[in-house]
C-alpha cells in the first residue's frame, strides 16, 4: 500500500514521485487523508486482495476463484482476510472515513478491518458484489473484438456461459476473431462442431465454464504463443521487455556449452593411469599424451565458439525480434496477455495465469520451468551478503519459486540455503516472503521436518522457519519448528548446530517470559559447544549467556562471562555471527546499570552498519532512543525511536511496540503527538504492548486510571517466572514508576522450580551431553 500512498499523493499534490519515495505506509498516512479531507477526490483500488493473509503464499499470483472462495492462511493461523502488514490494515481503516472523497475498491475478499464483529461493513464502508457487465456492454465489447452475430443470441450466450466476465469475453472474442471457418462470425462459430459447440458448456456451473473457454483459447494458439504463455505462467509478477526477450519461443536453440581447456603446464594435477601427477613429474611421454588430449578439447572448444557466432549471425536469429513482437501482438489481441503503459511491464490476469500453469503438460512445465531456473541464475546480480533492497534478491527469488513450481524440492533448499536466506532474514528482514517460500516445504505443519530433502537442508530450512516465525510474532509456532531442528541435529551429531539451535530456543523462552528455562537453555548449549570443542559454538553459547545473564541483572556474573567471550575476537562466520551483535548486548549491559556512554553505541552501529544487519541495527536505534528518553532528551529519542519504527515497518511483518511507543511518548513531550489518546489506545492494541511506555504515556496525558493499569501489567511482565528469574531493569523502573503513582506493589510470588517442566527435548539433550562428556574422558585417558 506504500506505492498506492506515494503515486496518490505525489498526484493530488503534482510533487515529484521522488518527494515520497523514501516514506512508508504510516508516515504516508497522515499525508494522504489530509488531502483526502481537504477537498473531494475519487481513488480506484483493483485487486486488492494481494494484501491479505489468504495471498501471503508463493502461489499467489495463480490462486483460483474456487480456492479464493474459500481462503486460508497458508502460513499459519491468522485470519485470511487481514493485511499482511499491519499498517495496510490501519490505512485501510482510515481511508473509511476520509470524506468528502470516495474510494472504489474492487478485492476477491473483503478485509476484515472493514468489517464490524457481526461481519457487517463499519461505518464509511459498503459492500456490494460486483456483477458481469450488463447485456448490451457484454455484446458491445464482444463486437470490439471484431465479432459480428444475431445480438439476441450473443447476449444470451454470454450470460449463461461468461457471467458476462469482461476478461472471458475478451478472450472469447480473440477465439472467435481466429477461427478460421469463418473469423469473426459467432453465429457460425457458436454452432460448429469445431467451434462454440465443442466446448460443451451446459453440465459446467459458472467457474468451470470460465476455466473451459480459457482452456479452450489457450489450446487453439499457436505453438510459439503457448510456449510464451507457459513460460511466463510460471513466473509470480510481471516482466519487462529484456525478460520477454530470454524466453521468446522463437529463438534458434544454443549451442551445447563446451568449456575453455586449460593448457596441461598450467593445470596443477594431471590423472595419468590411476594416479594424480603434477606436470613436472611427469614423463615426456605423459605430457605428449596430455597435450593431445588438451589439442582435442581445444578443437571441441573453438567448434563451440563457431557454432555460437554461427547462431548470433544467422537470419533466423536475426528474424527472432519481429517474431517476438508478432507473437506478443497475438496474446494481446486474445486477451490472454496483459501491457502495463505505466510501469512498462508485460503480465497474466491471476486467473489466466491459473488457468495456463493448470493446462501445461508435466513435459513442458519441466521444460519451461527450467528455462526460467537458467535465466534467472545466470543474470548477474548484487552479492546477497550485501542485499539492501528486495530488488537485490528478486533473481534468487525467482529460481526457488519455480523449483518449488516444479516439484524439485531439494534444488529449491540448495538455491535458498546460504546467502540468500541470510539476506532475506538478516538483510532485510524480510521474514513474510521467507515464510511464503518455506511453507511448500512443510506440508504437514511447521513442526515437522521436510521429508523431500537431505537432512542437513531439512534441520537448516525448519530453522529458518522458527527464526522468521519469531521475528513475526508467531511465538509458539516457531518453538516448534526449533524443536524439530533441534531432534534433527542430536540425530546426526552435529553439535555446533545443536548449540545454535539451543540458543534460538532460549531467545524463543525469553521472548514468551519464560526466562527460568532460557537460562537452562543457555547452560545446556554451553555444555554442548564446550564438551565439542567448537570455538565459535562456544562464542555464540557465551554471548547468548551474557545477554540473559545481564537481563536478569546479575551483572557480576554477565561481566564474568564477558571477560571470556571477548578477547575471542569477531572473526565469525556470518552463518552463526552478525558483526555488531555482542556490541549491542554489550551496550544493552551498561544501559541497564546506567554507564553507557556515546562510544558504546556508536562503535556498535558502525559494526552492524558493516555486517548488514537489519535486526541488530534497529535494536540499536531502539537502545539508542531509551537512553536518551531516560534522559529526557526528546528530540533526539524521537529521532532514534523514528529511525527504529521506520526499519520494522519497512519489513511489513515487523511490529516494534517498544520502539512505537516510545516513538509517541518523545513526540508527545515535544508537543507533537496530534491526538494523544487516540495513538496510546492503538499502541495498546498491538501484540505484546509496551505497558511501561503505555503508563509513562497516559500519566503524561492525565489519565491516572489508565496509566495505573499499564504500570501493573508493566509490572507482572517484568516479574515473569519470579524472582530470581525477572526482568531486572524493567522491574526497577515500574517499581519506582508505582511508589510515584502511589499504587501499592503487587505481592507476586517467587520462582517454583517445582513448577518449571522440563522442556520436550530436554532429555535428549542431556544424553548428549553425557555422551559427549563421557567420549572426552576416554579419548583424555587414551591420551594418558
Amino acid at each position: 500500500m506504500a506505492d498506492f500512498c506515494q503515486r496518490a499523493l505525489a498526484y493530488m499534490t503534482e510533487r515529484p514521485l521522488e518527494d515520497f519515495a523514501k516514506k512508508k505506509t504510516a508516515e504516508l498516512k497522515d499525508e494522504l487523508l489530509a488531502q483526502l479531507h481537504a477537498r473531494p477526490w475519487l481513488l480506484i483500488l483493483d485487486g486488492l486482495e494481494r494484501i491479505l493473509v489468504a495471498y501471503h503464499r508463493i502461489d499467489a499470483a495463480e490462486v483460483p476463484d474456487e480456492e479464493a472462495n474459500i481462503p486460508t492462511d497458508k502460513i499459519v493461523n491468522r485470519n485470511p482476510c487481514d493485511a499482511i502488514r499491519d499498517e495496510d490494515d490501519d490505512l485501510l481503516r482510515a481511508l473509511a472515513a476520509a470524506r468528502p472523497s470516495k474510494l472504489l475498491v474492487s478485492s476477491r475478499l473483503t478485509p476484515r478491518v472493514l468489517l464490524n464483529p457481526s461481519g457487517q461493513t463499519i461505518p464509511g464502508a459498503k459492500r456490494i458484489t460486483l456483477p458481469g457487465l450488463r447485456p448490451p456492454d457484454a455484446e458491445a465489447l464482444l463486437r470490439s473484438c471484431g465479432i459480428e452475430g444475431k445480438s439476441d443470441t450473443i447476449q444470451g450466450y454470454l450470460a449463461a456461459n461468461c457471467d458476462n466476465h469482461p476478461l472471458v469475453i475478451g478472450i472469447l472474442g480473440g477465439l472467435i476473431a481466429n477461427y478460421l471457418p469463418a473469423r469473426g462470425d459467432f453465429d457460425t462459430w457458436s454452432a460448429a462442431a469445431d467451434g462454440g459447440a465443442a466446448l460443451d458448456l451446459a453440465s459446467l456451473d459458472l467457474i468451470q465454464r470460465r476455466n473451459h473457454i480459457l482452456e479452450a483459447a489457450i489450446q487453439e494458439l499457436p505453438d510459439a504463443s503457448r510456449q510464451l504463455l507457459s513460460t511466463l505462467a510460471l513466473l509470480t509478477d510481471s516482466v519487462d521487455y529484456e525478460t520477454l526477450k530470454a524466453f521468446n519461443p522463437h529463438l534458434p536453440p544454443e549451442p551445447e556449452e563446451v568449456e575453455k581447456p586449460t593448457p596441461p603446464e598450467k593445470r596443477g594435477i594431471h590423472a595419468v593411469g590411476g594416479k594424480l601427477m603434477r606436470w613436472a613429474e611427469m614423463s615426456d611421454e605423459q605430457k605428449a599424451g596430455a597435450q593431445k588430449q588438451y589439442e582435442a578439447a581445444l578443437a571441441r572448444w573453438q567448434d563451440y565458439e563457431n557454432a555460437v557466432q554461427a547462431r548470433l549471425s544467422s537470419a533466423e536469429f536475426r528474424a527472432e525480434p519481429k517474431k517476438l513482437e508478432a507473437t506478443v501482438t497475438d496474446l494481446e489481441q486474445r486477451g490472454l496477455l496483459q501491457w502495463d503503459g505505466r510501469t512498462r511491464k508485460y503480465d497474466l490476469h491471476p486467473v489466466v495465469r491459473c488457468v495456463a500453469s493448470g493446462a501445461m503438460a508435466a513435459a513442458d512445465r519441466e521444460h519451461h520451468g527450467q528455462r526460467v531456473v537458467d535465466h534467472f541464475t545466470a543474470k548477474s546480480h548484487r552479492p546477497y551478503e550485501e542485499a539492501e533492497t528486495m530488488e537485490d534478491v528478486h533473481s534468487g527469488l525467482h529460481v526457488v519459486r519455480t523449483l518449488l513450481n516444479l516439484g524439485h524440492y531439494q534444488q529449491a533448499a540448495t538455491a535458498y540455503r546460504g546467502d540468500l536466506a541470510r539476506a532475506l532474514l538478516f538483510n532485510l528482514n524480510a521474514y513474510a516472503e521467507a515464510l511464503s517460500l518455506l511453507k511448500p516445504f512443510f506440508p504437514n505443519g511447521w513442526g515437522e521436518l521436510p521429508k523431500e530433502v537431505a537432512v542437513s537442508d531439512s534441520s537448516y530450512l525448519v530453522n529458518n522457519a522458527g527464526i522468521a516465525l519469531e521475528d513475526c510474532g508467531e511465538l509458539t509456532a516457531a518453538l516448534a519448528a526449533y524443536g524439530a531442528s533441534l531432534r534433527a541435529v542430536l540425530e546426526v551429531e552435529d553439535w555446533f548446530n545443536t548449540s545454535g539451535v539451543l540458543g534460538n530456543i532460549s531467545g524463543n523462552l525469553t521472548a514468551q517470559n519464560r526466562l527460568a528455562q532460557a537460562r537452562r537453555t543457555d547452560s545446556l548449549a554451553l555444555e554442548v559447544a564446550t564438551l565439542s570443542e567448537h570455538k565459535q559454538g562456544v562464542f555464540g553459547s557465551r554471548l547468548d549467556q551474557f545477554a540473559h545473564q545481564s537481563s536478569l541483572g546479575q551483572w557480576a556474573e554477565a561481566a564474568d562471562t564477558w571477560s571470556l567471550l571477548d578477547p575471542m575476537g569477531r572473526d565469525w562466520s556470518r552463518a552463526a555471527y552478525r558483526p555488531g551483535a555482542a556490541e549491542q548486548q554489550y551496550a544493552e549491559f551498561l544501559f541497564w546499570q546506567g554507564s553507557l556512554q556515546e562510544e558504546h553505541l556508536a562503535e556498535a552501529q558502525r559494526l552492524a552498519a558493516q555486517g548488514k544487519d537489519r535486526t541488530i541495527i534497529r535494536a540499536l536505534h531502539r537502545l539508542r532512543g531509551e537512553w536518551r528518553l531516560t534522559q529526557g532528551e526528546w528530540a533526539l529519542a524521537t529521532a532514534s525511536y523514528q529511525e527504529a519504527v521506520r526499519l520494522a515497518r519497512e519489513t511489513g511483518s515487523v511490529i516494534d511496540a517498544a520502539s512505537e511507543t516510545g516513538l509517541a511518548l518523545a513526540k508527545h513531550h515535544l508537543g507533537q503527538l496530534a491526538h494523544p489518546r487516540e495513538e496510546a489506545e492503538r499502541l495498546a492494541q498491538l501484540r505484546d504492548p509496551a505497558h511501561r511506555y503505555l503508563a509513562l504515556l497516559w500519566q503524561a496525558i492525565g489519565d491516572t486510571e489508565q496509566a495505573k493499569h499499564h504500570a501493573l501489567a508493566a509490572y507482572k511482565n517484568a516479574w515473569a517466572d519470579g524472582e530470581p528469574y525477572v526482568d531486572r531493569y524493567e522491574l526497577t523502573q515500574t517499581t519506582e514508576l508505582l511508589r510515584q503513582m502511589n499504587v501499592p506493589i503487587p505481592n507476586l510470588p517467587p520462582y517454583d522450580p517445582a513448577k518449571d517442566e522440563k522442556l520436550p527435548w530436554e532429555n535428549e539433550v542431556r544424553a548428549a551431553i553425557e555422551k559427549l562428556r563421557a567420549e572426552k574422558e576416554a579419548k583424555k585417558g587414551e591420551a594418558d
